[in-house]
């Protein structure tokens, strides 16, 4: 197996496929250096790194269809059939695209009775996928609160905390709207990642465009009313200011390796590459009862960088330990101080 690069990135199919065909041979265990290659191929482009987390995302839910149970076989006539061959560079698109309509199909039916207008909240630890009555899935972070209400002309959700991603279904006439800390976030078929931090709210495009609108009343004077931010395309990420005075969104574009941070709470996983430690200290205690804290701040500023899975704590910190230069206070159950060693 050897996957290629595709020679243009609007050719969206052919990304589809070069990625299928990394994941099967990942699956299968790289030969010596494809490791890198692969690595290689995710970096060329957002659009590749983006390619891998959906279809990723898409495998998981197959795992969770439930199973069917097994019917007796019955023996049927023997019959000869012409020998069918496929081949590879088109049967695996099609495969991906046939386990997305199954999804899509089931999920569908399954979820044809929730109502128009629906409130949900998550837990601190756990998360919740969500499928909309248009077909649209909203998968929500630890601690978060959405309210959705459809009607003939738009699609709205009201991300009021946490985070949330959503993969919108294409319905031209009726757009969907998500309105989080002060902004809005536009699109009419598209994947995004929402985040409502106390500082900051912050969008990130993993699939098609969005725009960004203001959510300010009208009646509000101008100064008050931040402009609204240029389109964003995949791999775009803003970060608009909540709070003090108003200031256009920060936009940037992200690495490969960063969109696979942003999106990796969604696989119960926090990857960090060069991060903070006072980041990566934030993340875990978001998802987990035990609580970690900086005993000393200039810890803070130390750069961490692994995959982790969400909730086990333990040993990240017993990695840190490891290190010789730092150590561990436990304070009660559910608290882990972070000290330097003297």
């Amino acid at each position: 197996m050897n996957p290629a690069s595709p020679q243009s990135f609007e050719d969206h199919d052919l990304v589809e496929d070069t990625a299928v065909r990394w994941l099967m041979e990942r699956d299968e265990g790289f030969a010596p250096g494809r490791a890198a290659d692969f690595e290689r191929w995710c970096r060329a482009h957002p659009a590749h790194a983006v390619a891998i987390v959906r279809l990723e995302e898409t495998w998981n839910i197959l795992e969770e269809l439930p199973r069917f149970p097994e019917k007796r076989a019955v023996a049927q006539p023997a019959v000869a059939t012409p020998a069918r061959r496929f081949r590879t560079g088109l049967w695996l698109p099609l495969a991906a695209a046939a386990a997305i309509t199954l999804v899509v199909g089931w999920w569908r039916s399954e979820q044809r009775h929730v109502n128009a207008d629906a409130h949900y909240t998550t837990g601190a630890y756990t998360l919740q996928r969500v499928m909309l009555p248009d077909g649209s899935v909203v998968i929500l972070n630890a601690s978060s609160d959405a309210n959705v209400r459809f009607s003939s002309q738009a699609r709205r959700v009201v991300l009021a905390t946490g985070e949330a991603h959503f993969e919108v279904a294409h319905d031209p006439a009726r757009p969907f709207l998500v309105t989080a800390g002060g902004i809005t976030v536009r699109a009419v078929g598209t994947a995004f990642n929402v985040r409502v931090a106390p500082a900051a709210v912050e969008v990130v495009v993993t699939s098609g465009k969005v725009r960004l609108l203001n959510s300010t009343p009208m009646a509000a004077p101008p100064a008050a009313r931040p402009a609204m931010a240029p389109l964003l395309e995949a791999g775009d990420r803003a970060i608009v200011s909540r709070g003090g005075a108003p200031a256009a969104p920060a936009v940037t574009r992200l690495e490969p390796q960063q969109l696979r941070e942003v999106l990796a709470w969604q696989q119960e996983m926090l990857i960090f590459a060069d991060t903070p430690l006072r980041e990566v200290i934030a993340q875990f205690n978001r998802h987990n009862r035990t609580q970690l804290r900086l005993g000393d701040a200039d810890l803070g500023a130390r750069l961490i960088g692994g995959t982790f899975a969400v909730g086990n704590v333990a040993a990240f910190v017993s990695l840190l330990e490891r290190g010789g230069d730092l150590r561990v206070e436990r304070n009660g159950e559910h608290e882990i101080i972070l000290r330097k060693a003297r």
